[in-house]
């Protein structure tokens, strides 16, 4: 499920995307919502920085120390990682590639996050094999009778806060839709648990399907990523949104992980009356929300 959620994605950059394995099924004990979370977050950085080629996802069953691991490895063909950069690829905001091409950004958080959530699982994740410009390959060995933790253990403290209240929405009201435009699967992601139970997470990958969404269907308010990948950043695409029949006054809450100073002001010139920074804490990214829902 987690590679053919990429296959498009991989198709559009000509890259081959396959899996391997000897096992028609392997099971272990896992968190099935938490382990697809990491292999997105694995997938979708091997697809960033690859150009060429491809990735491969190998599933194995192997023996340490007898004890038995499934064995999963995605191995691409990429940009690779020096040596001595090797240690900082899990550090939080550090990106092997940052300063070196705008192509490569991202929040920073990816393996971060992922490292978390494996070490939850009950397994452990490594940096197997890398070399520059021609790939990387990161191993997860999950113990084949272990145990698992819920997300909620994991999105700690923000999830286990006590909610908060939305005072000018009626509880008994369908949940507000929002348009998240996002180009990073895994900030989708992250973003719908964040807002669980507050409003429903509709998303579009670039300024293209976003304005086809919004003539197709009606929205309570917009999140848009400044940074898209392609096409037309987010400043364009909300001056094409106000445009719309009955958008001109959508709430637009922009969102970015390079703000710099006078950057809140031009976004709210340009369209964009709320303003959050990444990385943000769900608590932050509710209250937000909460107001924008309100009409504050």
């Amino acid at each position: 499920d987690s590679v053919n959620f990429f296959r498009n994605t991989a198709e559009k950059k000509n890259l081959f995307l396959t899996t391997e394995t000897n096992y028609e099924s392997l099971q272990v004990n896992l968190n099935q919502g938490i382990l697809r979370q990491v292999m997105y977050n694995l997938i979708n950085n091997a697809i960033k920085f690859t150009n060429n080629g491809g990735i491969i996802v190998n599933i194995e069953k192997e023996t340490v120390k007898e004890n038995n691991y499934a064995a999963i490895r995605v191995k691409d063909t990429g940009i690779g990682i020096p040596e001595n950069k090797q240690d900082l690829i899990w550090e939080e905001y550090r990106q092997v590639s940052e300063g070196l091409n705008r192509s490569f950004e991202g929040t920073g958080l990816g393996l971060t996050i992922t490292k978390n959530f494996v070490s939850k699982l009950g397994g452990e994740i490594v940096l197997e094999e890398s070399e520059v410009q021609k790939g990387s390959t990161f191993k997860i060995l999950f113990p084949i009778n272990g145990g698992a933790e819920t997300i909620s253990d994991i999105i700690k403290p923000e999830i286990k806060k006590e909610p908060a209240r939305v005072e000018n929405l009626n509880p008994e009201a369908v949940l507000p839709q929002i348009l998240y435009v996002e180009d990073d699967p895994k900030a989708v992601r992250l973003v719908e648990i964040f807002l669980k139970c507050l409003c429903r997470i509709d998303a579009a990958q670039d300024s293209d399907e976003c304005l086809r969404k919004l003539k197709e269907n009606k929205y309570d308010a917009i999140i848009m990523d400044i940074n898209l990948g392609k096409g037309l950043d987010g400043i364009q695409t909300a001056g094409l949104i106000r445009k719309i029949p009955g958008c001109e006054k959508i709430p637009i809450v922009a969102n970015t992980a390079y703000a710099m100073g006078g950057d809140k002001e031009e976004f709210l010139q340009k369209g964009c009356p709320h303003y959050i920074s990444k990385p943000f804490k769900a608590s932050e990214l509710r209250e937000l929300m909460i107001n924008v829902l309100a009409g504050k």
